[in-house]
């Protein structure tokens, strides 16, 4: 559907970036024309599901995973004209400040109630990203200097006492069901627990997104549960996806908020997925966030990045087994010693 809606989502600029920028807007059928309104100066006219800019570049970090999945160059080549036509906007619309830095205009941080903000976090982390994968996909390109620039000056996450903020200009001080300003965290992994510095600051930032409890939904706990996987407190991430089964999965397995969602239990798979094994800058963690009382565990052939499928066994706390088959032929790097106490 991305790769037969290239048209649409050219249609989906404004006119003045149409010639090398590709967007999504919130929602819209399955041609996926839905415009957006993001100016470097600020639109009037538009609502905050208007200024929702970073969609179009979340979608195709999953379509990056589909192709680091099985490495496979077909998908690679048409990853890399869509992500480069996202990114494109971002650096249409970005202007250098009297700090040296590349700033964002207003864009709006998915599902905060007065979430329209400069350097929004949500879309900071995806440009950071976006710029980031383009130079791994093509580092060869005519654009590579640019995205170089971009990560080398780019204004670092707003943050403030609490941890990470919605943007420049709204900080986080309410009840949110939405992680869109821990991006960075998870799922892109650009700030995370191998990064000592960082620590402190995810640590607050995560329990005082929870702190508030209004908004909280079943999505609120897949989120909160992955990034505790990510920081290898398992038992923390059981506790999570447990309230979510207790609290919001129904007896027939099924969920809902206002209606049916498909996106939270989803994400509660590919959270239960973490605590087992996961991927990080090249290196694969195997058990890395297991609950203590999880001593005799195993999987079959779970994939990760590189095209690896991943078996393994553990028994009474201790892993007896592994097989690790390169499907694609990349390079590994394994830790098995990564639970951190």
């Amino acid at each position: 559907m991305m790769d037969a809606g290239k048209e649409s989502l050219s249609l989906n600029v404004p006119a003045i970036y149409r010639h090398n920028a590709l967007a999504l807007g919130r929602n819209g059928g399955r041609n996926l024309y839905k415009p957006v309104k993001v100016y470097a100066q600020k639109d009037s006219t538009a609502t905050p599901s208007d200024l929702e800019l970073g969609n179009l570049t979340w979608c195709l970090y999953y379509y990056w995973l589909h192709y680091r999945y099985t490495m496979d160059d077909h998908l690679k080549n048409k990853l890399f004209t869509l992500l480069k036509g996202s990114v494109n906007y971002y650096l249409d619309i970005m202007n250098k400040e009297a700090d040296g830095k590349w700033h964002l205009p207003y864009t709006y941080s998915p599902e905060y109630p007065e979430g329209v903000t400069r350097d929004c976090n949500y879309d900071l982390s995806l440009f950071r990203w976006g710029c980031k994968t383009l130079l791994q996909l093509e580092p060869a390109d005519s654009l590579a200097p640019v995205w170089q620039n971009v990560l080398d000056n780019l204004v670092d996450y707003p943050k403030d006492k609490n941890g990470l903020c919605i943007g420049r200009d709204v900080a986080f001080d309410q009840s949110h069901r939405h992680y869109s300003h821990l991006l960075m965290i998870y799922p892109l992994s650009l700030i995370n627990w191998d990064q000592p510095e960082n620590r402190e600051l995810i640590r607050k930032s995560l329990e005082h997104w929870h702190g508030f409890k209004g908004a909280l939904q079943g999505y609120s706990f897949t989120g909160g549960a992955a990034i505790y996987a990510m920081m290898n407190r398992g038992d923390m991430s059981i506790n999570y996806l447990n309230q979510l089964f207790d609290r919001y999965v129904k007896p027939n397995t099924m969920y809902l908020e206002s209606g049916p969602v498909i996106e939270t239990p989803l994400a509660a798979a590919e959270t239960i997925h973490t605590l087992f094994l996961q991927y990080v800058d090249g290196v694969i963690k195997l058990f890395p966030a297991l609950p203590d009382e999880w001593e005799d565990v195993s999987f079959s052939n779970l994939r990760t990045e590189g095209a690896f499928a991943v078996s393994a066994v553990r028994s009474k706390g201790k892993t007896k087994w592994v097989q690790v088959e390169s499907l694609a032929g990349e390079a590994l790097s394994f830790n098995r010693h990564c639970r951190e106490r």
